[in-house]
């Protein structure tokens, strides 16, 4: 009986009820319709650091300077580093995974693909410093005049130097940018162009770890630990000089960091000595060039950051504690904040003493917060959680 029921009603489908005639034309309209997307506008409004590479090595760029709104790229990297567009602005040079060396306009948010690959990147005022997979050093000029589709015009110049480890400093002398590095044998060397063409000098120093300052100094760490002070003499088609290297009274840890008391003010490089505390060496430009210390009382730090007059630290618990200078450079007045985290970052100096430099941190699940600070600036108010999770984060952390 059952098979005899399936049977009719598989072969006797039920009627399907006809619509009128004008509900058939309304029918019919509707799925020829198709769901379109207006056309957008242009809006090529400015994006600046941070920048940051999230948890899926995508590119993302702040929309102000607040840092709490940002626009996605659409590009992804696998290393970051800031610098600045000639005329203004900030960009973003970075690798991707094939190590292609790729440059995010701010200004415009136009990316540049370049024909160059690197195992390093350290972007600077209107150029970038590269190793390739032979760890030979190449600049890359970007034009201040824009291609006509807003990317950058980029010339690459292979020089003569071989690197492990690169760092950018600034030459106060002949205005622009410097590259500090160790070639192989652990030697501490500089590149400069003058008039086009790479430049080589050779500070007579190994190092196991250097950082480059504002004030053409360059500070390293010798395989005892013991910091060192060169300083760049001349700079000219012949070559770079350098002054008598001074050796401080300084051993310190990985993680050395160069600040500045303020634009009219004196670098400074803040290091954690053998037993984590927190000390700094102020440096005075001259002929020569002199140093002197602080041991900041009751500090000590896992990561220090060094700023525009800020040293910003993470304690042994993880917990955010900074410093300010006073305006001579040899005291510091000290806030504990309420924030943890595992990795900090300056991303934005003051141009002045005050307000405190901003301060992107990731917590212990890599969220991104930014420090928001009081009405005055005197001190971090607290932190803007960003929704966003990342990898890295950066910002163009150099004077002038």
């Amino acid at each position: 009986m059952l098979r005899t029921l399936w049977d009719r009603l598989w072969q006797n489908p039920p009627r399907r009820r006809r619509n009128p005639p004008a509900q058939q034309q309304q029918q019919r309209q509707r799925r020829q319709a198709r769901l379109g997307l207006e056309a957008l506008e242009r809006r090529d409004v400015p994006t600046q650091s941070p920048f940051f590479l999230d948890t899926s090595n995508r590119l993302y760029a702040a929309n102000d300077a607040t840092g709490q709104t940002y626009t996605n790229t659409g590009a992804f990297g696998v290393q970051l580093s800031v610098g600045e567009v000639t005329g203004g602005g900030q960009f973003a040079a970075f690798r991707d995974g094939a190590n292609r060396v790729y440059l995010f306009n701010g200004n415009n948010n136009a990316i540049t693909m370049t024909n160059v690959f690197a195992m390093d990147i350290v972007a600077g005022r209107g150029e970038v410093f590269i190793r390739d997979g032979a760890n030979r050093v190449y600049t890359l000029a970007l034009a201040a005049v824009l291609n006509g589709d807003g990317t950058f015009a980029v010339t690459p110049t292979q020089t003569a130097g071989f690197a492990i480890q690169m760092k950018l400093g600034y030459d106060t002398t002949t205005g622009q940018d410097f590259l500090a590095y160790r070639a192989g044998d652990n030697s501490v060397n500089v590149i400069e162009t003058v008039g086009g063409v790479p430049v080589y000098g050779a500070a007579g120093l190994l190092a196991i770890d250097l950082e480059a300052g504002n004030q053409k100094e360059i500070f390293s760490r010798d395989g005892a630990n013991r910091v060192y002070v060169t300083t760049i003499s001349t700079a000219t088609g012949a070559g770079i000089t350098f002054q008598t290297p001074i050796m401080t009274a300084a051993f310190a840890l990985q993680g050395m960091s160069i600040g500045r008391g303020s634009p009219v003010g004196d670098d400074f490089m803040v290091y954690r000595a053998g037993d984590n505390s927190v000390n700094y060496i102020r440096y005075m430009p001259g002929a020569p060039s002199t140093v002197g210390y602080v041991s900041i009382p009751g500090a000590f730090a896992l990561q220090v950051v060094a700023g525009a007059n800020d040293i910003f630290t993470r304690d042994g618990n993880n917990r955010i504690v900074y410093y300010q200078q006073d305006p001579g450079g040899t005291t510091v007045f000290q806030t504990t904040t309420n924030a943890f985290a595992i990795d900090i970052r300056d991303t934005r100096w003051s141009t002045v003493a005050l307000p405190v430099d901003q301060l992107a941190i990731l917590d212990g699940n890599r969220r991104l917060l930014v420090s928001v600070n009081n009405g005055t600036g005197t001190d971090i108010a607290s932190f803007f959680d960003t929704g966003f999770f990342a990898n890295d984060v950066q910002g163009f952390n150099h004077f002038p």
